[in-house]
């Protein structure tokens, strides 16, 4: 691996870390992440697992993004489980890895996923044949109270144990961009691509951004008129509703690249 890669993926690292704390890197690798995301409505209990893989070419390629839990949802391949998003589609090196995951949520927020249609059946069927746990009769509230003090003690240590880790892995990311053999010049400007400082450029970014959100929005509200899930009442005023906000955007990126 490259200087340059290890100087963005301790940037990109340390973003993830602000922005997506619920993501961790596997085995302190830093261009494979996994987190998870909560279902809604019959699947509200579940979390959503999934994968990004940073390729050795980016920022110039896009990260592959893949279901772990078995998912059923139109942007999602039930069988590879690959996710499917307008943000890779149409990838930019300034695009960062926490937008591919906020762009997940807000696809999944709109479009909930379920579970594999098999999978969700299995489990169905060992909820019916799981036998009902006995109930232990206590001799007194004592021993409730105490076991309940003991499993609060232990979330608590895991609790301080995973932010420990996490100030460790903060403090290890910064000191490998102090020390990384990147030129200075070369660093300002990889920081100028991840994080520009000027503010158009940010409000750019976040319009580009926000432009892909809406076009995603748009596509998903085809793909459900199509499947017959929402009335043409319905999707004609949400078209014109999403329309109005994609021509707002594009004017306003005009306004600020004139």
């Amino acid at each position: 691996m490259s200087d340059q890669l290890d100087f963005i993926l301790a940037k990109e690292a340390e973003l993830l870390y602000k922005r997506a704390k619920e993501f961790e890197p596997v085995d302190g690798n830093l261009r494979v992440w996994r987190g998870s995301i909560p279902g809604r409505g019959e699947f509200k209990d579940t979390n959503f697992e999934l994968e990004i893989k940073v390729p050795s070419s980016f920022p110039k390629k896009p990260p592959a993004v893949k279901m772990i839990t078995p998912t059923q949802h139109p942007k999602v391949d039930e069988d590879t489980g690959k996710v499917n998003l307008r943000i890779l589609t149409y990838w930019r090196p300034d695009y960062h890895v926490y937008q591919i995951i906020n762009s997940i949520k807000g696809l999944f927020a709109r479009v909930p996923p379920k579970l594999s249609s098999l999978l969700n059946k299995n489990l169905r069927q060992q909820k019916k044949s799981k036998p009902e746990p006995k109930k232990e009769a206590t001799s007194s509230g004592a021993k409730k109270l105490e076991s309940k003090f003991q499993r609060l003690e232990s979330e608590i240590n895991s609790l301080r144990t995973t932010i420990n880790k996490r100030d460790e892995e903060v403090a290890r990311l910064r000191s490998q961009l102090n020390v990384h053999n990147v030129p200075e010049e070369g660093k300002s400007n990889l920081e100028n691509i991840l994080m520009p400082s000027d503010p158009i450029k940010k409000q750019i970014i976040d319009l580009e951004s926000e432009k892909i959100a809406v076009q995603d929005l748009i596509q998903t509200l085809e793909e459900k008129f199509d499947m017959a899930e929402i009335g043409s009442g319905e999707y004609s005023r949400l078209y014109k509703k999403y329309n109005k906000m994609l021509y707002l955007i594009n004017k306003k990126l005009e306004e600020l690249k004139s």
